[in-house]
């Protein structure tokens, strides 16, 4: 059995998410699949030292372009509505695109393909790298998916900072809310969550429960009862909670 040394192992987690926190940044303002392949080939033999132990140095700047590759499949691309956008594998003819001017057979064909990166990473490491303003206003073109939101919005929640969650959180839910979903159940928790911290009155989350008690999903419309059961409950008005409940 291989044993890992755990300062070894630590330094390579780091080497990773500065990795990670580059290509983010990156990806978010833009970069074309081009200029992101090519920061790769120049810069992650150097930023992550330790992925290329045990490989050649002469085929660093080829290893370090399939691994912007699966970087690059993984992220949320803002020119395709944050959506993946994933390169295609080249046929065995054409040139190899690791830029060794040979066929793609006699070249990186034969490579064992790297591992995927989780699709939700970059979410966790936006709020990292992009100012709370570039969020928003990411958010503010309707594209950004529940996911995403969601992951974003818990980062700022577990750093205490409940005004950026309302911001994020509350036109999702504004007025009839009728573009939401199932999927965002959670969310409502964690808004109403965020209300109690933040807020000195339930005005706001008692006026977000009503609304979403009237849901035309039934989802969100059984979240926000069940919410408003266990509100009533701790404020001792036991009827009102059992009606709720009921709901």
């Amino acid at each position: 059995m291989d044993l890992i040394e755990p300062d070894s192992e630590f330094e390579s987690a780091g080497e990773l998410h500065t990795v990670l926190c580059v290509a983010t940044s990156l990806i978010i303002n833009g970069a074309s699949a081009e200029q992101f392949l090519q920061w790769a080939r120049d810069a992650l033999p150097y930023l992550f030292p330790s992925a290329f132990e045990g490989i050649d140095p002469a085929r660093h700047e080829q290893a370090a372009y399939w691994m912007g590759t699966a970087l690059w499949n993984a992220a949320p691309i803002p020119a395709n509505h944050f959506n993946r956008a994933p390169l295609p594998r080249p046929e065995r003819n054409m040139p190899c695109p690791c830029g060794s001017t040979r066929k793609y057979k006699h070249c990186c064909a034969s490579q064992p393909t790297p591992e995927p990166f989780p699709e939700d990473i970059y979410w966790q490491l936006i709020p990292e790298v992009c100012s709370k303003n570039h969020i928003n206003d990411m958010q503010a073109t309707g594209e950004l998916p529940v996911q995403g939101i969601a992951t974003m919005a818990y980062y700022f929640f577990q750093q205490k900072d409940y005004t950026q969650v309302i911001k994020m959180l509350d036109p999702l839910f504004a007025g009839a809310a009728t573009s939401i979903s199932r999927h965002h159940e959670a969310l409502l928790d964690l808004l109403c969550d965020s209300y109690n911290r933040h807020y000195k009155t339930d005005k706001k989350k008692r006026d977000l429960l009503q609304r979403m008690c009237q849901h035309p999903n039934k989802v969100i419309r059984s979240a926000a009862w069940q919410r408003t059961a266990s509100w009533q409950q701790d404020l001792g008005n036991f009827e009102a909670a059992h009606a709720a409940l009921k709901e």
